[in-house]
């Protein structure tokens, strides 16, 4: 399940930068929303342990997972 959120999500990020291209001379612009790892029931298992945790928080700009709140 993991692997179909993760292609689904690349997915996503690409049809932005395809229709930015098509779209940019035209002055449209094209933006896409994509959060990075929320603390929820899907993304439990990145945050077990610390090594996990911190390898999933690493490249995050705040260095951690967000709240769904």
């Amino acid at each position: 399940m993991l692997g179909a959120y993760a292609i689904s999500k690349a997915a996503d990020m690409q049809l932005a930068r395809n229709l930015a291209c098509e779209y940019g001379k035209h002055n449209i612009r094209v933006n896409c929303i994509a959060p990075g790892l929320i603390k929820t029931d899907f993304a439990r298992r990145c945050g077990k342990t610390r090594k996990t945790l911190k390898a999933s928080t690493e490249r995050s700009p705040l260095l951690r997972i967000g709240e769904p709140r």
